[in-house]
């Protein structure tokens, strides 16, 4: 009952500057409306179905989880909890729905969710995960001329704990070629605070922009963030390290991320 009557409400935009839109979906005039069934037992939890859905509850879980739409029918294919993808394991959330300017990470147009056993299903078109990628041999080695010291050491640490490709800086002791420069840029014009650029000839960059870049916190998130595109990762969904739109408490590759990365180096 708490879950039906406090699923916070969405708020996205259709397309690049747009309005802000909002869908209210708590209570009966809310994505659900109301309940047609008594809540009933399912493999391991309960459920509830509802006129748009269902919300369904894995015992021993911090909280039951709310599923409708595409992801739901996606879900039911599979078999719902009885079939590969287990219990829902998260609320839906925004994904990034195509790649278009500077500013396209202002469009939300999917969805994702994630599953207990380690999947995710998004709504509509499958959102990107994969870029183009400054790997060289199982390495990622950069030069840095970054004030951002800190970040970057930061950064390297969350992407080698997954464990295939090496981040390292360039060891002029043992030289080995250099993938990435990092540096920093003031550009108050513009609405990047970081910008990886990938190039098909000579060294790719990162540039730090100063002008957009606030505490520590931002400066580690976004550093971590730009790593992730010279690993190969584009945009993906609210939430998660490749949000389009930064996030400073996120450091470390999330659910998706995570997917992402194993799918291009295992």
């Amino acid at each position: 009952m708490n879950k039906w009557l406090n699923l916070p409400s969405r708020q996205y935009r259709t397309y690049v500057n747009g309005p802000y839109q909002y869908e209210k979906r708590s209570d009966e005039r809310g994505r659900l409306g109301y309940p047609v069934t008594r809540e009933s037992p399912a493999s391991g939890g309960r459920y509830n179905n509802f006129q748009g859905g269902a919300i369904t509850y894995k015992f021993g879980a911090t909280s039951a989880y709310a599923t409708w739409g595409n992801i739901r029918d996606q879900w039911a294919a599979q078999n719902y909890e009885l079939g590969p993808l287990g219990f829902p394991s998260s609320d839906e959330y925004l994904c990034q729905d195509g790649t278009t300017s500077n500013d396209g990470y202002e469009s939300y147009g999917a969805s994702g969710q994630n599953f207990q056993n380690g999947q995710y299903l998004t709504s509509g078109r499958r959102p990107p995960t994969l870029g183009y990628s400054s790997v060289l041999f199982s390495k990622l080695t950069y030069q840095s001329s970054s004030q951002y010291t800190t970040a970057i050491s930061q950064a390297s640490t969350a992407w080698n704990a997954l464990g295939s490709v090496q981040v390292t800086p360039y060891d002029p002791v043992n030289p080995t070629l250099t993938n990435v420069e990092i540096s920093d840029a003031n550009r108050p014009d513009v609405t990047w605070a970081g910008l990886y650029s990938n190039t098909d000839f000579g060294v790719d960059t990162i540039q730090m922009n100063t002008a957009k870049l606030g505490n520590a916190s931002n400066q580690r998130n976004v550093m971590t963030h730009e790593m992730g595109h010279a690993l190969g990762l584009a945009h993906n969904c609210k939430s998660q390290l490749m949000d389009p739109i930064s996030n400073s408490s996120v450091f470390a590759p999330q659910f998706m991320d995570q997917a992402a990365y194993r799918q291009l180096w295992g």
